[in-house]
């Protein structure tokens, strides 16, 4: 678990398949973030965490899929793809 918005550029470039959750939007108090990871975890059987990093924030749960490989970019789920 991170805040670190460099955490999925780390990941593709070592092209790791380990997991991660990462957390967006600014701080969280503690029990805003033991909130947020009940959320994710309570979600994880959908989500595929154990494949996948999950990006959170207040609104949302997206989520990447690993190995990343930024040459054949895969949308985040519940991303919008450009037209």
């Amino acid at each position: 678990m991170t805040a670190d918005l460099d955490f999925t550029r780390l990941i593709a470039l070592q092209k790791t398949d380990s997991p991660g959750i990462m957390f967006r939007g600014g701080s969280y108090s503690d029990w805003e973030m033991l909130a947020l990871l009940d959320r994710v975890l309570s979600q994880a059987a959908a989500l595929d965490i154990e494949h996948a990093i999950a990006v959170v924030d207040r609104d949302r749960i997206r989520r990447r899929l690993l190995p990343i490989d930024w040459r054949t970019r895969r949308p985040a789920l519940g991303a919008q793809e450009p037209p």
